[in-house]
């Protein structure tokens, strides 16, 4: 039976109102806002519908196509949906049409991200339980299947794998060579109850996955090969996502507030950055979960792969100001800066040469004070 969430965090669902993809200002765009009233139905087909909408932008913007990212996050009572841009595609789209302000927006982006989302580090909340450790897998299964031969490294064989085709980068198109971990596998049904937990690959569609970083994220991943362009705009995924593992799975641990924290999909090189293999341009797809770390504790006691995982997820606007900053923004500001200095050096001489100007015009002023009180002095004694 579905939990009921009954606070404002009770239900995602968005207003259905069309993005202006307002992109000029910052390279995060905000595409639409959570308003929890909305029947699940609704919200997974605006979901999809706002996924197809920034897909259509980026489709519409070459300068933005090679990489990307969609999160949905809270932002006081209502969660919104933005569209985020790589910053520095984002910052070479606008120079040098608009230079004039382009810093001063980017600067202002960086500072206001950088204050949203980075904390002092602080000594990690206490540990309970160890991490359990994957074993080492063979990281091209699929191909080894492919051409019928044993794992050159005679490492263990994941049970669960993808073989479809997919295009790469800079090779033939090749199997996609996705795996699961099965250390890695999180139970979310009455499965959990067998002493070892089983994937139906003929029925089960989809699967939760902890990460091998020890944060608190759970990786949502098709059983068949779907890329994230898929996802994003799939009901059934979104439905199942919001209802299945949020509603009844997430809901079952009976905590008070939403127990998700963000939701976040990548696309284009950052994307291929998570994937199992890197070359893959169509990766298969995943949706994180960053969670609360309540929920985290109280999965820790029953799921061994979430033993452990209770560090911070990733703040990728952390990571995407850095490469702005570095990248772009520190040099322009520093010829900035060298080109005040000059044009200051430069009204120092100036100043410099008024004041040599200013002492010659004193002295002169003084010679003909002299030579006047000389000549008063000569008449007076005449």
């Amino acid at each position: 039976m579905s939990i009921q969430f009954r606070n404002k965090y009770e239900v995602l669902a968005m207003k259905y109102e069309k993005a202006e993809f307002i992109w000029k200002e910052k390279p995060v765009v905000y595409v639409g806002t959570v308003d929890f009233q909305e029947d699940l139905n609704k919200v997974a087909m605006r979901l999809s519908d706002m996924g197809e909408q920034c897909l259509k932008f980026i489709n519409d913007n070459p300068n933005f196509q090679a990489k990307y990212r969609i999160e949905i996050r809270p932002d006081e009572d209502e969660w919104k949906l933005y569209l985020h841009l790589d910053p520095v595609a984002w910052f070479d789209a606008l120079y040098p049409s608009e230079e004039e302000t382009l810093l001063v927006k980017a600067r202002k982006y960086v500072d206001n991200m950088r204050k949203a989302f980075y904390h002092p580090s602080k000594p990690s909340s206490k540990r309970i339980y160890d991490p359990i450790p994957s074993k080492q897998y063979c990281t091209r299964h699929a191909e080894c299947r492919e051409y019928n031969r044993g794992c050159p490294r005679h490492v263990a064989t994941p049970d669960i794998y993808c073989s479809a085709l997919s295009e790469q980068i800079s090779r033939p198109v090749s199997q996609c060579n996705w795996y699961v971990e099965n250390e890695r596998i999180v139970p979310f049904d009455d499965r959990v109850k067998l002493d070892k937990y089983k994937v139906n690959l003929k029925s089960d569609e989809w699967i939760l996955l902890s990460r091998q970083d020890n944060v608190r994220e759970i990786l949502v991943f098709p059983l068949k090969h779907k890329p994230n362009k898929i996802l994003v705009k799939s009901v059934p995924f979104w439905l199942w996502v919001l209802d299945e593992v949020v509603n009844k799975f997430f809901g079952s641990f009976q905590l008070k507030e939403y127990p998700v924290d963000c939701f976040a999909m990548n696309f284009g090189k950052w994307e291929s950055e998570e994937a199992k293999d890197r070359s893959a341009v169509d990766c298969h797809g995943h949706l994180h979960l960053h969670l609360k770390l309540d929920l985290v504790r109280k999965m820790e006691e029953e799921y061994k792969a979430m033993r452990g995982k209770i560090e911070d997820p990733f703040q990728y606007g952390l990571l995407d100001c850095e490469q702005l900053e570095t990248s772009r923004l520190l040099s322009f500001e520093m010829s900035n800066v060298r080109s005040d200095i000059t044009t200051i050096k430069s009204d120092i001489t100036g100043m410099k040469s008024d004041i040599t100007a200013i002492k010659s015009d004193i002295t002169a002023i003084k010679n003909s004070l002299v030579t006047l009180m000389t000549h008063l002095e000569i008449k007076k004694n005449d």
